[in-house]
């Protein structure tokens, strides 16, 4: 079976119900080779608004979850109820019975295996809870997996190996005090076993973890903080003086846990090199004197050297299973993962940000003057320089 989701111009709402069975179904990942079954990427540092995979995009638009084909830009809700006009909450209708109807705020959906997997913050039982919840791919059945009373910002989601990664950042005490060290760490829930555990990963000043990655039996993760004793109110951080100490004072370490023992510690950056990004199994450094990067291997330590990626520039990366993605004023395409490393070619559009490579699709965003638009390509056709971006129309308005 292809893993072509199409469908004709049709208005009839059984032909969109059907559409969506064939989404979640037909196009589901059965084929998707094991190791990128579960890899899926969230957009939105707070919001978490959409999560990119292989099948496709989803999002939450007004309270109706929505499914977005990037094959077509065919845009519909993952109710598959006959005769629902998924209506969303409405001075009209305070109750909508719609499948694909939450009324609390949740964030990074994603269907796997056939499950809908999400977390929910309840209006009612305050900022600091978060519920990791389950559901039926149209949104029947909902349960709760596990719930966690301590955690405020999130900071960094994905679901990669078979886990929902969920670091987050606690900024105030649960009665609203501001802290004068944050409180960081991240929720790792297993899909397969339900299990979920919290990971208290420290305290300091200004504190943020800014990505994780699962290699093996090891959970990586990044942060950031500010080698002070206390945060500071903004009134001190206006003082240009307090600026330039909080500039000199930023602290980046990377940390290795292992997820067998619950053992962790500190990855020190090769001599000459610091860390700038991860994912797909290899680590980034960009050398100290900024004449190039270095990827190394998270399972062998293997190293590839990429003196000319963009180099002496603080350039961001990003990975697609053992292509890198070098962004300056274009975007340099490398080919990597082996004894040799190949440049493809130059992507020459700077009005499309890419936001996630997965196994088949680049994800971006484009912008048009005051307004933008989230797009997508075949990975296959963006390496051999044809860059064909379909409109996903995610949201009503923008």
């Amino acid at each position: 079976m292809k893993k072509n989701c199409q469908t004709p111009p049709h208005s009839s709402m059984f032909i969109i119900v059907i559409f969506i069975m064939m989404i979640m179904t037909g196009c589901s990942g059965k084929e998707q080779h094991e190791e990128n079954q579960y890899k899926t990427t969230i957009s939105g540092m707070y919001g978490a608004d959409e999560t990119y995979n292989d099948t496709g995009v989803m999002n939450s638009d007004r309270g109706i979850v929505y499914f977005c084909d990037p094959h077509t830009g065919f845009r519909a809700p993952i109710c598959t109820k006959i005769n629902c006009t998924h209506e969303s909450r409405n001075p009209t209708n305070f109750t909508p019975d719609c499948d694909a109807y939450f009324s609390e705020a949740i964030n990074c959906t994603a269907i796997m295996d056939d499950i809908l997997y999400y977390v929910s913050s309840p209006d009612d039982k305050g900022i600091f809870l978060k519920e990791f919840c389950r559901a039926d791919k149209n949104g029947i059945n909902r349960k709760v997996i596990a719930a966690f009373d301590n955690v405020e910002i999130p900071t960094f989601m994905s679901y990669e190996q078979g886990y929902l990664i969920y670091a987050y950042q606690n900024q105030d005490d649960p009665s609203g005090i501001p802290l004068d060290k944050y409180k960081i760490g991240i929720i790792l829930v297993n899909l397969k076993t339900g299990e979920a555990k919290q990971i208290e990963t420290g305290e300091f000043p200004y504190a943020q973890i800014v990505t994780c990655s699962v290699s093996d039996n090891y959970l990586y993760y990044y942060f950031m903080y500010n080698d002070l004793d206390r945060a500071y109110d903004y009134d001190e951080l206006a003082d240009p003086e307090m600026q330039e100490i909080m500039r000199r004072s930023v602290k980046m370490e990377l940390w290795r846990y292992n997820l067998e023992d619950g053992t962790k510690r500190i990855v020190p950056d090769p001599d000459g090199y610091k860390f700038k990004n991860m994912g797909y199994n290899y680590i980034l450094y960009l050398s100290e004197n900024r004449d190039g990067y270095m990827l190394k291997s998270m399972g062998d330590g293997k190293e590839y050297y990429l003196a000319d990626a963009n180099a002496g520039k603080e350039s961001l990366i990003q990975f697609s299973e053992g292509v890198i993605f070098s962004y300056d004023n274009t975007i340099s395409i490398w080919k990597c993962g082996t004894d040799k490393k190949e440049k493809i070619g130059t992507y020459p559009d700077d009005r499309i940000n890419i936001l996630c490579i997965t196994e088949h699709w680049v994800y971006g965003i484009r912008i048009n003057d005051a307004e933008s638009e989230n797009v997508s390509c075949s990975k296959d056709k963006f390496m051999n320089g044809d860059f064909d971006w379909t409109v996903l129309p995610l949201y009503e308005t923008r």
